[in-house]
C-alpha cells in the first residue's frame, strides 16, 4: 500500500507509508492541543441526544443549532482536513475494503479460530 497517493490522479503527490503516518500522528497531537478531539467527542454526544429527542422536544432547536456549531467547528479540525486530501486515494479504499472491511477481518478471525480448535473461546 506504499506509496499513498493523494488521489487517483497520476500527477497526485505520493508519501511513503511511514511519512503519511506521521501526518496522521501529527494531526491528531495537534487536534489534541487545541482542544479538537474534546469537541469531537462532544459532538458525538450531542448527535446522540438530539437523534433521540422528538423535533417538538423543548430544547430541540438549541441543540440542533449547538450540533451544527460543532460541525462547522471539526471541520476545522487537522485530521479532517487530512482526510479530506486523501478522500480519493485508491490506497486508502484499498486498506479499507481489504484490511478494515468487518466482514473479512471477522472472515480471518473465524478461519484462525478454527484452525487451533480451543476449548474456549472468549472475545473481548
Amino acid at each position: 500500500f506504499s506509496p499513498i497517493f493523494e488521489s487517483a490522479d497520476g500527477n497526485s503527490k505520493s508519501y511513503a507509508a511511514n511519512d503519511f503516518m506521521k501526518m496522521v500522528r501529527e494531526a491528531k497531537l495537534a487536534d489534541t492541543a487545541s482542544g479538537m478531539t474534546n469537541k469531537f467527542s462532544k459532538l458525538k454526544g450531542e448527535e446522540k441526544k438530539l437523534k433521540k429527542m422528538k423535533t417538538s422536544a423543548e430544547g430541540y432547536l438549541e441543540l440542533k443549532e449547538s450540533v451544527a456549531k460543532l460541525k462547522e467547528e471539526t471541520n476545522k479540525s487537522e485530521l479532517v482536513k487530512l482526510k479530506n486530501k486523501f478522500r480519493n486515494s485508491p490506497q486508502l479504499e484499498k486498506v479499507d475494503r481489504e484490511i478494515l472491511d468487518w466482514s473479512k477481518r471477522f472472515d480471518r478471525i473465524k478461519q484462525i479460530v478454527l484452525q487451533a480448535d480451543p476449548d474456549v473461546i472468549t472475545f473481548q
